[in-house]
């Protein structure tokens, strides 16, 4: 039965509507056309790159060699307690000072950059920590082991790119971080990911959400009975609805429904499947990169008294075991910093890597 109207700006006005939501359907469909494209674009350039570099791009069934020669040692500390604010923290620049320590202990390092907010001529601002970064990867050949130890806030941001399973970037919160801003997942990436193969890069990221904050492509969490598995048990769908009322309350609409349609393809169990291809495909990289953070994304990292004294929880039970066990490998060490850790705090560390790797091979700096 034709509808009915009562005069004929009410008809004018439903036909608006119509034509609007028909513009819309038209433009979401034009998005996902130009989304395929995209990934047929992405999978011909991976097919072309898998090609020559010998079919071993991202294969997460090949286990690929860490270098062992060192002809070049770099670190690059940063802890950040935020002296005055809000957020202010107690044990991150405790941090700095423990891992350094250890670090010099067993394995100096010739070249070393601190950035620590007690230090008025290296402060850990934005452009400082970035630049840090740089220099830190700066003429790095193969053979050259670095470091970098993060202690400090850790933050999320709407992911635009597509490439995290939980729609969200994890971000280091430099300590001018309210006025120019996070540094990105990405941006981390970017930069570590210029190493050469050969090179090799071991960070140590003390801070919440951390679990993929150099946003490497392979990761490994230990489950309840404390044996290694590849695992992913973030609840993606609430953790982005979250997100989405956290940016409508802060007035943030576009950001708020770009969360909301990613948590409705993650509903679908179609965008995360998509968003590790992804990774897999473009993060993997050319050195032996591994980071082990306090975390996994959708949790935080304690700052506490320990033993008297403040601290990052992981900064803590890191050297705690590797002064216990120093040459344990690298399953044993996630294992152990996470029974020092059961019990007294709810996160649960990580371990993530650029290329997969054989877990049972000694940790080494």
């Amino acid at each position: 039965m034709p509808r009915r109207y009562e005069d004929e700006e009410e008809e004018e006005e439903f036909e608006a509507e119509v034509e609007q939501y028909e513009d819309e359907v038209a433009e979401e469909e034009e998005e996902e056309e130009q989304e395929e494209g995209e990934d047929e674009e992405e999978e011909e350039e991976y097919e072309e790159d898998e090609e020559a570099y010998g079919g071993l791009i991202g294969d997460p069934d090949t286990i690929y060699e860490i270098p062992e020669s060192v002809t070049r040692r770099r670190a690059l500390f940063v802890g950040i307690n935020y002296f005055g604010t809000d957020s202010e923290l107690g044990g991150c620049i405790n941090d700095v000072q423990r891992v350094s320590e250890w670090i010099q202990e067993r394995s100096p390092f010739e070249e070393t950059m601190f950035l620590t907010d007690d230090n008025p001529d290296a402060m850990p601002t934005k452009q400082a920590l970035l630049e840090g970064l740089h220099w830190l990867v700066e003429g790095a050949q193969e053979g050259d082991a670095l470091f970098f130890h993060y202690s400090g806030h850790g933050g999320t941001t709407l992911d635009h790119d597509g490439e995290e399973d939980d729609g969200l970037d994890s971000t280091l919160c430099p300590v001018d971080y309210l006025e120019n801003g996070q540094i990105t997942d990405d941006d981390v990436h970017f930069i570590v990911s210029q190493l050469p193969a050969g090179a090799r890069l071991t960070a140590i990221m003390d801070c919440c959400h951390s679990g993929s904050i150099l946003d490497l492509p392979y990761q490994y969490t230990p489950n309840g009975d404390l044996e290694i598995q590849k695992a992913d048990n973030r609840d993606l769908l609430a953790k982005l609805t979250q997100a989405a009322s956290n940016f409508f309350a802060n007035g943030d609409s576009e950001n708020g429904n770009l969360a909301l349609k990613k948590a409705a393809e993650i509903s679908d169990k179609k965008y995360d499947e998509k968003a590790r291809a992804r990774s897999q495909r473009t993060k993997t990289t050319d050195a032996f990169i591994v980071s082990f953070s306090g975390c996994m994304d959708n949790q935080t990292s304690a700052d506490a008294t320990i033993e008297g004294a403040r601290s990052g929880a992981l900064s803590w039970a890191l050297i705690e075991v590797l002064r216990e066990s120093p040459n344990i490998t690298y399953a044993e060490l996630l294992k152990e910093v996470r029974t020092k850790l059961k019990g007294q705090y709810t996160q649960i560390p990580q371990l993530s890597v650029g290329y997969p790797i054989d877990l049972e091979n000694e940790f080494d700096i």
